[in-house]
């Protein structure tokens, strides 16, 4: 508890008031002075702390927690990685072995090329270990003009060879000089390319330079539009006798079809007939040996059959277009007049 600071004449008093209690009358007694020393000690101002203002919280980012340490104890002394056992080596393979015949430099109007090959690894014969035998051959002009794969013995550049058969032989001058797809075939200088193939994948080639000698003068198709007359009169009836010699002699050897158009003076077609046996009939007919159908105009309202009118006096064409089985063609025409 703190002292009070009390007023000095209220100390004098009180001191009075003691010496009163004494009994002796204040007009009998000789007055003996009274000393009071008073100490008066002035209890100090208090002094209040200034009330501090609160310290700003800053928040403080939480520190991440570290993922603990990992320690691993590496063993030593361990055995070393044992060393892998290799198997034998791969052996060597053995070339490939073949022959194309014929030879080199001969001159050719057909051609007979075949190949025996056979890997020795494989065994002796001819087709062992071969998986295919491709010849290819180069033309004057060094581009490929043909090319043909066989799989099985014989290997034959152009096919056959089966079943103990021989190989066949491409005879130009009966395919109207023309290589088995039907691209033209030029005479000169060639270059066969024979690539052997082994079925363990080795790979061998043989090279034959050859010269193409061809017959260009031979005639290959024949035919003939009956009649050839070039006047007519009411009944009209037109045939073709046609061939290919490369194939035969008799009519219809090596031919595909005959169409047979004809034009009015103007040169609109006011007919057109396509026939594939012979006999070729313009107007058909011709089967099973009966001869050929004859158209007569006054039949027919004096119409073509398809319609379009007849012009009296007029002179028509006939074109008629033969077709080989073998891809060539040939047209024959002939110029008729009609008079009814």
């Amino acid at each position: 508890m703190s002292t009070q600071r009390q007023p000095l004449h209220l100390l004098a008093l009180a001191a009075l008031a003691l010496a009163g209690c004494g009994g002796t009358s204040i007009s009998d007694a000789t007055p003996v002075p009274i000393v009071i020393t008073v100490v008066v000690t002035a209890a100090p101002d208090a002094t209040f702390a200034p009330t501090a203002a609160p310290a700003e919280t800053t928040e403080t980012a939480p520190t991440p927690t570290l993922d603990p340490l990992v320690s691993k104890t590496v063993p030593t002394g361990l055995p070393a990685s044992p060393t892998p056992t290799l198997g034998p080596p791969t052996p060597t393979l053995e070339p490939l072995v073949s022959n194309t015949i014929p030879g080199d430099g001969n001159q050719f109007d057909q051609l007979p090329f075949n190949t025996t090959a056979n890997d020795p690894g494989v065994g002796p014969n001819n087709g062992d270990g071969i998986a295919s035998v491709t010849f290819q051959f180069y033309g004057p002009d060094n581009k490929l003009a043909y090319e043909h794969t066989e799989k099985t013995p014989q290997y034959c550049a152009f096919g056959g060879g089966d079943n103990g058969q021989d190989c066949n032989q491409w005879i130009f001058s009966e395919h109207h000089n023309q290589w088995p797809d039907g691209s033209p075939a030029t005479p000169g200088g060639y270059r066969l390319v024979a690539t052997v193939r082994g079925t363990r994948g080795g790979t061998t080639v043989d090279e034959r330079n050859i010269t193409l000698d061809l017959d260009n003068t031979a005639t290959a198709i024949e035919a003939t539009i009956i009649p050839a007359d070039t006047a007519y009169g009411d009944e009209l009836a037109f045939q073709v006798n046609a061939n290919d010699t490369h194939i035969g002699a008799n009519n219809g050897d090596g031919i595909a079809n005959v169409t047979f158009q004809i034009y009015a003076p103007g040169g609109d077609k006011v007919y057109e007939r396509t026939e594939r046996n012979a006999l070729y009939c313009a107007f058909g007919g011709g089967d099973n040996g009966q001869p050929c159908t004859s158209w007569r105009f006054s039949e027919h309202g004096y119409q073509w059959p398809g319609g379009a009118a007849l012009e009296n006096g007029a002179t028509y064409k006939l074109v008629a277009t033969i077709n080989t089985t073998d891809g060539p063609s040939t047209t024959r025409e002939l110029e008729f007049t009609i008079s009814v």
